[in-house]
């Protein structure tokens, strides 16, 4: 399995984990400190190991997304990664 296959599969584990967790608390912001989320999740980042934290949103609430909770999070940068299932996930880390 090359590097591409990989990810697309670690991508697809991270979007079967978080559509099982939205059944449960619809509606709501997942919050991580980066090294205690779940590795399927640290492992979808391609920061370099300078992450601090994940979140994850269902795609309806990116409208309510608060552009001041990036800077609350204290990080110079947010990834975006949009899992197929429409579930966003964004990992924040140092720029």
């Amino acid at each position: 399995m090359d590097q591409e296959e990989a990810r697309s599969a670690m991508l697809i584990k991270a979007d079967v984990l978080l559509s099982g967790l939205f059944v449960l608390v619809d509606n709501a912001w997942l919050v991580w400190e980066f090294d205690a989320a779940p590795q399927v999740l640290q492992a979808i980042s391609d920061c370099g190991g300078d992450e601090d934290y994940i979140l994850a949103l269902l795609i309806g609430l990116k409208d309510r997304w608060i552009p001041w909770a990036e800077e609350v999070f204290g990080c110079g940068t947010v990834k975006n990664i949009l899992l197929h299932s429409g579930i966003s996930v964004r990992v924040g880390c140092h720029a």
